[in-house]
């Protein structure tokens, strides 16, 4: 018997060792999680004062429209519409048009813009505070041909593409760039398209945050035809706007493209979740944020040829 009990002392007093360094461990790494997820840390915080922001795009299609704003703190999710100031448009370097908004931030201006001309805008508040920009609005470039061959194939999800011919020329004696908005009958945006040429390559078939448009500038084909195959999710013939714009613009709207991209929406990994960086949009607004840039277009329904 008192070897049986002796026997039992020698087995029980390795398996308390064990528990209880297992239990000190647990404790350890308990006490180190929790203190690290206490630990403070001091942020240099800036807060800066309100801007004015000022949206206006001009186009010699449509009179001038533009939209004032004020910046918003970082958690407010507020509209701060701008009103009550004073707007004034030069077109090269001449007063044209003095004049006030309508409320909720807009400013409806009579002013139709020129190709080849230079605009200044000028807004200015009661206290004298001025926001200015200014820009050149390109020449027209004109689609030579544009066709629409349906259907060509079929994608894995039974989705029917057809194929856009597109053909224009580029001018030889200025830079230029370029967007392509794809449209359907009800002048919505066809978002789901793909492109494989020397200019561009871009497939919008499964991406999430779709640019909708093809941006691209005259780098490779400068003073040559560009002959584009777009291949498009549409049973319906689509109208294709081609637009010339200026640097400005091009620059505002290839900032957008990445800050839409890099908003994580649908990324179902964790390597796509993380993958982009904050980005600041491109403004060309002295004193304040925005952008005044101006383009000119196109537009061309696509002639139908049946497969």
């Amino acid at each position: 018997m008192l070897q049986q009990q002796l026997h039992i002392k020698i087995i029980e007093k390795p398996c308390r060792q064990i528990m209880l360094c297992a239990a000190f461990f647990k404790l350890l790494v308990i006490s180190l999680f929790v203190f690290s997820c206490t630990t403070e840390v001091d942020i240099n915080w800036k807060v800066e004062s309100q801007k004015y922001v000022v949206n206006c795009l001009l186009t010699p299609d449509e009179p001038m429209k533009l939209y004032a704003f004020t910046t918003t703190p970082i958690l407010d999710d507020t509209t701060f519409f701008a009103d009550g100031l004073d707007v004034e448009i030069y077109k090269n370097e001449n007063l044209v048009w003095t004049g006030s908004g309508t409320g909720n931030g807009e400013y409806p201006i009579p002013v139709y813009a020129e190709a080849g001309a230079k605009f200044k805008i000028i807004v200015i508040d009661k206290n004298g505070f001025a926001v200015s920009a200014r820009d050149t609005i390109p020449l027209h470039i004109y689609i030579s041909n544009v066709t629409y061959l349906f259907p060509v194939y079929e994608d894995i999800y039974g989705s029917k593409f057809g194929q856009v011919s597109l053909s224009f020329q580029d001018d030889a004696k200025v830079k230029n760039y370029y967007e392509i908005v794809i449209l359907g009958k009800d002048s919505s945006i066809n978002q789901t398209f793909n492109i494989s040429s020397r200019v561009i390559t871009l497939d919008n078939e499964n991406d999430p945050n779709s640019p909708g448009t093809i941006l691209f500038t005259d780098e490779l084909f400068n003073g040559q035809q560009l002959d584009l195959n777009i291949f498009v999710n549409s049973y319906n013939t689509p109208i294709i706007v081609l637009k010339n714009v200026s640097h400005t613009y091009y620059e505002y709207r290839k900032s957008t493209n990445i800050h839409f991209y890099n908003q994580n929406v649908e990324r179902y990994d964790v390597f796509s979740m993380f993958k982009g960086d904050p980005v600041e949009l491109y403004s060309n607004v002295s004193n304040g944020l925005g952008i005044f840039a101006g383009y000119t277009q196109d537009i061309k329904e696509c002639t139908l040829i049946k497969n």
